[in-house]
């Protein structure tokens, strides 16, 4: 339930943003050019909720007696990595075929606790090696998501209302957001059922909590 809660806040965190942001354009070009910068933005600053409600999968699938408080003081320090995560990873999403990126590169860091270049490393790592799986579980939401926003922000063009248009596309973007969430929580689930994270030195997979790579001795980080 409290999961529940916290992707349906995310969602109501980016319909904000994407109302304060919109405004109206005259072409579907303009709108498109818009409506990437504005999910940029919110790719780049919602990374940290992302990875609280990854946090909370973690806890919960692991049996830790949890609580949202708690949940916040592990997420918090690292908001810088969120922010690196959260530019390259968005860039990624944006080619569509690599969106997985922005997905495991978050669980990566929150799970495996790898620093923010590193947990793109090993998410481009187990990309590499289970490109399938990945590639079936996340890029048909990911283009669902942007179809989505896409489409409202195209109707978007043909509101009389002066406030329907903002209304519109924040509409949209509350629904591609529901289902962005659903994708990190579907693959935070898939990471830890797994079991095992990549040493980003060797490539060699290990136990997600190890802090040393058996095989090659390199302190992860």
């Amino acid at each position: 339930m409290q999961i529940l809660l916290l992707v349906t806040f995310i969602a109501l965190v980016n319909y904000i943003i994407s109302y304060n942001l919109w405004v109206y354009t005259d072409t579907f070009y303009n709108a498109l050019i818009l409506m990437f910068i504005i999910l940029f933005i919110e790719l780049l600053f919602s990374s940290i909720l992302i990875a609280l409600v990854i946090e909370y999968v973690k806890e919960e699938e692991l049996f830790i007696k949890t609580s949202f408080r708690k949940c916040v003081a592990k997420v918090a320090p690292r908001f810088l990595d969120y922010l690196v995560i959260g530019f390259v990873g968005s860039i990624a999403l944006f080619t569509v075929l690599l969106s997985p990126l922005y997905f495991l590169g978050l669980v990566s860091n929150v799970i495996s606790g790898y620093s923010s270049f590193d947990a793109i490393y090993e998410g481009a790592k187990r990309f590499h090696r289970d490109f399938g799986k990945y590639f079936i579980r996340i890029v048909p939401d990911v283009i669902l998501a942007l179809l989505i926003m896409i489409l409202f922000a195209y109707a978007s063009l043909y509101s009389s209302n002066s406030f329907s248009p903002k209304i519109l596309f924040s509409t949209g973007t509350f629904l591609s957001w529901l289902l962005f969430s659903k994708t990190a929580i579907k693959t935070s689930r898939e990471y830890l059922y797994h079991g095992l994270k990549i040493c980003v030195y060797c490539s060699k997979e290990i136990p997600i909590a190890s802090k040393e790579c058996r095989w090659c001795k390199a302190k992860l980080k």
